[in-house]
């Protein structure tokens, strides 16, 4: 029982598209675009081989700011990691007693390693956990095409959903994302797959993800932040596509959510 005069109530926060481990890499490569700052940050934490306990650290701190924003439910996609790694982030989500959803990539540019870490995971975390759901991550472009596969046939093989960065950056649309996810199954998961960002749509794309009835995450803060570009959200919105709010990690500098929302608005 909380004694809860003069205060005011509100429903926990669900960040849709997030990098808890990110936490450590805030604050830098403030002037670069998104393939610089990856270049910069993200790329050199994977250099470094975090350990199990460096990345449950560093997963931890960020859901305390996400606890502290009011954030009750996150969707934590945490990239290219062995399992040790993995298990440091996944850990640390437990810990927080929020609600989560984990979206693994494993570390194999092929997807080989993929399904051996997706069981391991899911045996030790996901299954006895209530609050926890899993996920597969994978990234659209022509040079992980064979990964792309591989994560689409494991998500509907689990009937989980796909979660993949989509048209972030202007550079994406080179990469044809879209067909590359067509090309390789991803299309099948319907409902099931979710895309991040997707902030260089056209209108075939908006109609496209539409007809999927495919989820999306826009992510306002981090997109201007790394001169992304912001989201056709009206657009969007009318084609009655799902949207959610995601702190995308790192690249907000912060986990406000209220920020987040003054900011989409």
């Amino acid at each position: 029982m909380i004694d809860g005069r003069g205060m005011i109530v509100m429903p926990g926060f669900v960040d849709t598209h997030d990098h808890a481990m990110q936490s450590i890499i805030r604050g830098r490569a403030a002037a670069d675009p998104v393939v610089g700052w990856l270049s910069r940050c993200t790329a050199g934490i994977r250099a470094a081989v975090p350990t199990e306990s460096e990345m449950y650290a560093a997963a931890r701190l960020h859901t305390v700011g996400l606890i502290d924003s009011g954030v009750t439910t996150v969707n934590d996609w945490i990239g290219r990691f062995l399992t040790p790694v993995y298990r440091g982030d996944v850990r640390a989500l437990v810990d927080s007693k929020m609600r989560f959803a984990v979206a693994v990539f494993g570390f194999a540019a092929d997807g080989s390693d993929l399904a051996a870490t997706v069981s391991s995971i899911k045996q030790e975390f996901i299954d006895p956990n209530p609050l926890a759901t899993l996920q597969i991550a994978s990234s659209p472009n022509p040079a992980l095409a064979a990964h792309v596969a591989t994560a689409t046939q494991l998500a509907l093989s689990l009937g989980v959903k796909l979660h993949v960065h989509l048209l972030e950056n202007i550079a994406d649309l080179a990469a044809n994302q879209l067909q590359v996810l067509q090309n390789n199954g991803a299309f099948a998961l319907g409902r099931d797959l979710h895309v991040a960002h997707f902030v260089h749509a056209s209108d075939a794309d908006i109609a496209t993800i539409a007809g999927l009835n495919a989820s999306v995450a826009h992510n306002p803060l981090s997109n201007m932040r790394l001169a992304s570009g912001i989201m056709r959200y009206p657009d969007v919105q009318n084609a009655e596509i799902r949207i959610g709010l995601g702190l995308d990690g790192g690249t907000n500098d912060t986990t406000d959510m209220f920020n987040n929302m003054r900011t989409a608005v």
